[in-house]
């Protein structure tokens, strides 16, 4: 309809000389001059009074036909939020500014395996340790590892780690915490003012980030490891940062340690 008030608005020599084909026109009905513009005229006035609309014609050809819109009805924006939400609602609960659940439960993952995956045949060699660029002055120490989890949480990491017999020095600041469960074998990490902390199985050892000092092996060592990056905590009052050794289960009557071991803000090690 909008298309027929747009063509009865233009020249009234809108009319093609030759009808023929155009649908709805029959050929008869055409004609020319005075007599058939009245006649289209006439049409016009009869087509307006029959369907009504709701702008009238323009005064004149220049400019284009804006309809008068009726105002919109009130709307309850509440009732239409919620009519929405419940046509759009998703499966899953959305983690605005998150990771989405699925990132998270692969970054957050559970992972666990029997002890033993750490058994020592399962173990791969790394070589020696002053092949690796150890500074090694006692023995010549090997040691073997296996991941159990590579970056599985976000700035951590697990696995396994054995050592034979030896020592070296650990001057290079450590980028990362370390706790470890010792398998089996003895050993001995020293601080940098050359405070010594032995270990033996059972035992639960922190190298706090930014940890220094030296590795001895006195008995073939096996151990359970995790690294967590973090940022940087503050050192003791005398600036060493020192490492931690508390038994998680009773051995040689040494007595049991419970409730929190090392906590270093970012990362909390314990027993239950």
């Amino acid at each position: 309809k909008i298309s027929m008030l747009a063509l009865f608005a233009s020249s009234p020599t809108w009319l093609p000389a030759s009808t023929a084909g155009r649908r709805n026109v029959p050929a008869s009905s055409v004609r020319t001059g005075g007599a058939a513009l009245s006649a289209e005229l006439a049409a016009k006035q009869a087509w307006l009074a029959r369907t009504q609309p709701s702008w009238g014609p323009p005064s004149q050809l220049s400019g284009s036909v804006e309809p008068t819109v009726a105002a919109a009805p009130p709307v309850d924006e509440a009732a239409a939020k919620q009519a929405w939400l419940a046509r759009t609602q998703p499966d899953e609960p959305a983690w605005r500014g998150q990771s989405s659940p699925a990132e998270s439960a692969a970054r957050l993952a559970f992972v666990h395996a029997p002890l033993s995956y750490f058994a020592l045949d399962k173990l791969a060699s790394k070589g020696t340790r002053r092949a690796g660029g150890s500074l090694v002055d006692v023995g010549e120490p090997e040691d073997w590892s296996r991941p159990i989890a590579k970056d599985a949480w976000s700035g951590a990491r697990a696995g396994s780690w054995a050592c034979s017999e030896g020592g070296w020095d650990s001057p290079k600041l450590r980028p990362t915490t370390e706790t470890f469960l010792v398998l089996e074998g003895w050993g001995c990490v020293t601080d940098v003012d050359g405070t010594q902390h032995s270990f033996g199985p059972n035992d639960v050892v922190v190298l706090p980030r930014h940890w220094s000092g030296r590795w001895d092996v006195a008995r073939f060592l096996h151990k359970v490891w995790v690294v967590h990056d973090h940022p940087d905590v503050p050192a003791g009052a005398d600036g060493v940062v020192r490492a931690v050794v508390a038994p998680a289960w009773p051995h040689f009557g040494a007595p049991l340690h419970e409730g929190t071991i090392y906590d270093g803000g970012h990362t909390r090690v314990g027993a239950l």
